[in-house]
């Protein structure tokens, strides 16, 4: 069984028993053997370069609104079902939303797979899943899907009319303000759900970019603030940003803030609010959305037009060069502490700011920042791994943290279930 959260790459054969892609995932492999099952997620995507063959193998994409996955197959060999050709097809089929885009193998598979596997239909009875399922020729699925690390060259669809692009994928941003010194060590000091998605024009070229900050939970008793660095973005590629949302209760924290006199023009930064007590309306000091007290959450929609010279189809600005930090007094510093993800530790801080680089070699591999999708983050008080193991809320962490290898990024799919939120 394969189970894949980011991406695999395959020079030759990839056989399989059973397959399941989170959000965001991709495989890519020359030939393609699959039985039994694949499950896809919102955003996920297979890629055969060259042959498949379907054993009985039931492919189960997602069922939100706005929610596919892509399969993209270039010949296929066999695709074998179970089922009589008046009744229901019991397996091998492809249902719920899945585009398909495919070339056609010989004229037996084409026909398998096109008029007997796609939802389950043999002759037209017996349709499985909510009929979504769709073949399309090669380039033509009208399935965006950003590159990145894990999802590798992406997809951009060729000629089709794509439309609005569905929502991407939210990633949560979990921040510790002990920095350097580890503390408590349960990264809920501030937690941030971020999505991104694109407007395009009718030549499927990018014109906005819609970056969606949502405010989940404050489990810090000092003041912080936090903001957005766009990183190897020309400033020249931004028209213009404008706010929707719950714009006022995050802006209404600025004035006076440690982020009071930072602006787009410094470093390309986008200050996000100076109080995240203010944010939720609750006392400074108090926990929120950890285990203690609870509130509402509250999101900040930042839209970024793009000029027209900057407008492409791989995105200017992608989750890749989002650096969101967290900021904060340090004792008697004139500078604010900043806290920023592992990756932008060699961009430093941004203006007035400082990230103790004197610090960095202390820190070592671990961090005080974390990126994941749909994080369920550490309760209150719980460290996030320990040597120990079961009083924490994730024991592989540590691996991950101090020797980040591919081997070592599933850690946040095992969490201890009592000691984590949400």
């Amino acid at each position: 069984m394969l189970e894949n959260s980011c991406k695999i790459a395959v020079d030759g054969d990839l056989t399989s028993y059973g397959i399941t892609l989170g959000q965001g995932a991709f495989i890519k492999c020359e030939h393609l053997h699959a039985s039994d099952y694949i499950n896809l997620n919102d955003n996920s995507m297979i890629k055969v370069e060259n042959n498949s063959w379907f054993n009985n193998c039931s492919i189960t994409g997602p069922t939100a609104p706005n929610s596919y996955a892509l399969l993209k197959l270039y010949n296929i060999q066999q695709a074998n079902w179970t089922g009589n050709w008046q009744s229901e097809v019991t397996q091998g089929y492809v249902i719920n939303n899945v585009y398909c885009e495919y070339e056609g193998g010989g004229r037996d598979a084409t026909w398998n797979f096109e008029y007997c596997c796609l939802n389950g239909t043999a002759g037209g009875n017996g349709k499985k899943g909510n009929g979504n399922a769709v073949a399309c020729k090669p380039g033509e699925a009208p399935k965006y899907i950003p590159e990145g690390r894990c999802t590798g060259e992406g997809n951009t669809p060729g000629e089709g009319d794509p439309g609005e692009e569905p929502e991407l994928m939210p990633y949560t941003y979990v921040f510790e303000d002990n920095f350097p010194l580890v503390g408590d060590y349960d990264f809920n000091d501030v937690v941030l759900d971020v999505s991104i998605n694109h407007d395009r024009g009718r030549d499927n070229k990018i014109t906005t970019t819609h970056i969606d900050v949502t405010l989940v939970a404050a489990g810090a008793t000092k003041t912080i603030g936090a903001g957005l660095r766009l990183i190897n973005v020309d400033r020249a590629a931004v028209a213009s940003i404008s706010y929707e949302g719950d714009v006022n209760r995050f802006q209404n924290t600025l004035s006076g803030s440690m982020l009071d006199n930072i602006s787009f023009e410094d470093d390309m930064v986008i200050p996000l609010f100076g109080n995240v007590h203010g944010v939720f309306g609750v006392a400074p000091g108090t926990m929120v959305n950890t285990g203690i007290a609870t509130a509402p959450t509250y999101t900040y929609k930042i839209k970024i037009e793009q000029s027209n010279a900057y407008q492409h189809e791989s995105p200017v600005i992608s989750k890749d060069n989002l650096d969101f930090f967290i900021a904060y007094k340090f004792r008697s510093m004139q500078q604010r502490m900043e806290v920023h993800l592992y990756e932008f530790w060699d961009y430093g801080a941004t203006k007035g700011g400082t990230v103790q680089k004197e610090n960095l070699d202390l820190a070592g591999n671990n961090t005080w920042a974390i990126c994941v999708p749909n994080f369920r983050y550490p309760r209150e008080s719980i460290n996030i791994s320990t040597l120990k193991g079961d009083d924490c809320a994730y024991p592989k962490f540590l691996d991950w943290a101090q020797n980040r290898t591919p081997d070592t990024e599933k850690w946040h799919l095992d969490p201890n279930e009592n000691n984590v939120y949400r």
